[in-house]
């Protein structure tokens, strides 16, 4: 009797052995070169948590397994879990230093400035914009150049990049950049653009065409033929003077003969940006004549 008393006693106190579950929430970092259950399920004993699963992500990558892959996983070890929302799923992480192109240019750029490279110039990789990565996680390790070659007729380079002990080679162009005029908003048809409308828009030269604004000055004044849509580079049949005489519009007539100089009152009758020379009548005289338009509702006549 006493020793099942014993027994009974040994029973209560025993903790219950934790049921394995998914290690959800949290991505899970990993430590070596494969997947096993022990990195998804806890609760695992030594044998099924060395089960393999997987290799694992590239550095710098992840893996997502959803509940359909959890419970595959379950039912392989004979585990009593099953998902209860579908939405259950468990984040592995391969953990690296990964260095993105801004780290990478910032140590080409004063290297191909000395080689001779533009004073301003963007960077088109022969294979898409470098990442470098780096097994283990840890701040990023200082990049160094270790060979470069830039033809500056052509415009390429190729470069070799060490950092922490290892080194990538990449390759590709220096575009040569220019700053161009640009809208800051849309403009409709038919209305004059402004200064306050006008950005600057940074470009490699080459993706222009050959009849695109290069300055603000061949804009602002302008008034747009079509509607045009912002951060977009300007041609310039984008583009027309304003019109500054419209047809049927009171117009004032400068007349000049000589030093003599004389105003009139009278009537556009054709529209005209300055510079054109349109037709007008004298309203006082009915007579119609070629005039120069100089300003708004304003014409010359004499020395055309």
């Amino acid at each position: 009797m006493h020793n099942v008393l014993f027994l009974c006693v040994l029973l209560v106190a025993a903790p219950a052995l934790a049921m394995p579950t998914p290690r959800m929430g949290a991505p899970v970092a990993l430590t070596g070169p494969s997947v096993t259950a022990g990195d998804v399920f806890t609760g695992l004993g030594a044998t099924d948590a060395a089960f393999y699963l997987a290799p694992a992500p590239e550095p710098g990558d992840a893996l997502t397994l959803p509940a359909s892959d959890l419970l595959r996983i379950a039912r392989a070890l004979g585990l009593s879990w099953r998902p209860t929302t579908g939405a259950e799923q468990v984040v592995l992480t391969n953990p690296a230093t990964v260095i993105g192109a801004q780290a990478i240019e910032a140590a080409l750029d004063p290297a191909l400035r000395a080689r001779g490279a533009p004073a301003d110039f963007v960077l088109d990789y022969a294979a898409g914009p470098p990442r470098l990565v780096l097994a283990g996680h840890g701040p990023p390790p200082a990049l160094r150049v270790a060979a470069l070659s830039y033809d500056p007729g052509r415009g390429h380079f190729s470069a070799h990049i060490q950092a922490g002990g290892e080194a990538w080679k990449v390759q590709g162009q220096v575009e040569p950049v220019v700053a161009i005029p640009a809208l800051i908003r849309g403009i409709q048809a038919g209305t004059r653009i402004g200064p306050g409308d006008l950005t600057t828009l940074r470009l490699p030269s080459r993706s222009l065409q050959r009849d695109t604004l290069l300055e603000a000055e061949s804009v602002a004044g302008m008034t747009a033929r079509r509607a045009l849509q912002p951060g977009a580079p300007l041609r310039a049949s984008d583009v027309a003077p304003p019109r500054l005489v419209k047809r049927g519009e009171s117009v004032t007539i400068v007349l000049r003969d000589g030093t003599l100089e004389l105003t009139a009152l009278g009537r556009a009758l054709e529209n005209g940006a300055k510079g054109d020379v349109v037709r007008v009548v004298n309203s006082a005289s009915g007579r119609s004549l070629d005039a120069r338009v100089t300003g708004d509702r304003a014409v010359s006549v004499g020395g055309l």
